[in-house]
């Protein structure tokens, strides 16, 4: 029997959130000896020894050797990425209304319902870009990236844009870029905050 590595519970983050219409990523799989964690914008995965999950009824779970073509190993720290500005979009969920559209658990339509906020933007319709080499990224899964232990990045970007990381414990994963047809409205500052170096 196959040893099991212990759920680190990390991925989760880097999940489809509940009301994603995708429903097999809305929890990590294992496949080939790894635990895979993707929402469709960014994808992260960790080893793991564990049979392979086999996905619900009806569904299938992504191809990760595709999404993970370009890897590159010579990675960087973190506080190496420039930053060039911050610019906005408006959310290309609630496509700038702020709320959901989905079933109201109060009416029971379907519409952008008050009672639902967007788990996506900045609670005003909007998502934050933050550009790194050339391409644009969403600052809300640099985030998500930033918090993981000893992250590190890739030098350059991958194919079609792609953001190659890694941190402790033998985590790997790819963010995708902005989609090129977002409009990007530039916002008046710059923010740029510094990043400790991973101790």
């Amino acid at each position: 029997m196959s040893k099991t590595t212990p759920f680190s519970g990390r991925l989760l983050p880097f999940c489809a959130v509940k009301n994603n219409l995708r429903y097999a990523i809305v929890a990590p799989w294992i496949v080939n000896g790894k635990r895979y964690a993707t929402d469709g914008a960014i994808l992260a995965c960790e080893p793991n020894g564990g049979a392979n999950t086999i996905a619900p009824d009806g569904l299938r779970f992504p191809d990760t050797a595709e999404v993970m073509e370009g890897w590159c190993d010579c990675m960087e720290p973190l506080p190496a990425l420039i930053f060039t500005g911050l610019n906005k979009s408006k959310c290309r969920a609630c496509h700038g209304s702020n709320y959901q559209k989905k079933k109201c658990p109060e009416c029971g339509v379907d519409h952008n319902c008050q009672s639902l906020p967007c788990p996506y933007c900045d609670k005003h319709g909007y998502e934050y870009v933050m550009r790194i080499y050339d391409d644009d990224f969403l600052l809300w899964y640099l985030g998500k990236i930033a918090g993981l232990n000893g992250v590190k990045i890739a030098p350059q970007l991958g194919p079609d844009g792609r953001l190659f990381f890694k941190a402790r414990g033998g985590l790997r994963g790819v963010l995708l870029p902005l989609e090129k047809d977002r409009v990007i409205e530039p916002i008046p500052r710059t923010i740029i905050t510094p990043l400790e170096e991973d101790k």
